[in-house]
């Protein structure tokens, strides 16, 4: 077989599994109005998604996350493993309030090599159920594109996200298409790169880095630990640019977040205590970590 029949197998088989979805989705909730999106915490909102954190819901039109094409890249242009991971809690956000919603993953070879390959319990471990995810990998950043834009135009996905290593692929036509069909589906395509765009339609963009449990730093002080726990997830999020900005919010913003899986949102880290200074005479080495 040469590879240009490898190829043409390979999108009969994504054609087929993207058909397949679309069929459960309409199958499943018939019930579900058109125009009606999902929110995790509060069943149907119109025109989104809600981070589940009143802060951030403010920024936007509605109070929620338009649904539409949102670009997340990692600060510094380092490691993606941070833009991926906020992009996976979106999803996750936004198919905890569909009882029957489906989730697809494309991955490009070389931002799998970069970051590495998805893993399921990982993946449960955010609040992602893997049951409910298609999980696609392809060779080139323009065939995890091509299947995105397959995906969002066909509305089987209530979210999407395209893990790439180039961005230069990422034209403004690209997006403007992908926004498109996101918009007109009720779904949510998240563009994950190591760099931002040159030129998107995207409706909104992140840069995204790693940040302290800061609440299992304060747990661990209060008790008198050394060394925290593992805590929840912590991010560092900043909103370079806000198409459906709310009347009289600042476009920009910044926040320092944690996930809660369980309750599939985000949180503020706990504060941290102040110092105070302890007794005189001899103290273990616990009482002043």
């Amino acid at each position: 077989m040469n590879n240009a029949d490898g190829a043409r197998d390979r999108l009969v088989q994504l054609r087929r599994t993207v058909a397949e979805l679309e069929r459960t989705r309409a199958t499943a909730d018939p019930a579900r109005p058109a125009g009606a999106g999902w929110r995790a915490d509060a069943g149907p909102a119109p025109g989104g998604v809600s981070f589940g954190l009143a802060q951030m819901d403010a920024r936007f039109q509605g109070g929620v996350l338009p649904f539409g094409l949102h670009e997340a890249t990692p600060a510094g242009g380092v490691a993606s493993a941070p833009a991926l991971g906020f992009a996976l809690m979106l999803m996750a956000r936004t198919l905890a309030g569909g009882r029957n919603s489906r989730g697809l993953i494309v991955q490009s070879a070389g931002a799998e090599r970069e970051g590495g390959g998805l893993y399921g319990p990982g993946l449960a471990a955010l609040g992602l159920d893997p049951t409910r995810l298609v999980l696609v990998r392809v060779a080139r950043s323009a065939e995890a594109l091509q299947v995105m834009d397959e995906a969002l135009r066909s509305g089987a996905a209530a979210a999407v996200i395209a893990e790439i290593e180039r961005s230069d692929q990422i034209s403004l036509a690209v997006t403007q298409r992908l926004n498109f069909w996101a918009q007109g589906n009720d779904s949510m395509g998240f563009l994950v790169a190591l760099q931002p765009s040159g030129n998107s339609a995207a409706m909104t963009r992140w840069q995204v880095a790693a940040a302290p449990s800061e609440g299992a730093v304060a747990w661990a002080r209060r008790r008198g630990l050394r060394r925290p726990r593992l805590g929840p997830t912590g991010l560092e999020l900043v909103l370079g640019r806000n198409r459906r900005c709310a009347p009289g919010a600042e476009s920009p913003g910044r926040w320092i977040v944690e996930w809660d899986s369980e309750e599939c949102g985000f949180r503020t880290p706990e504060a941290l205590p102040a110092s105070v200074a302890g007794t005189a005479g001899h103290r273990p080495d616990a009482a002043v970590a």
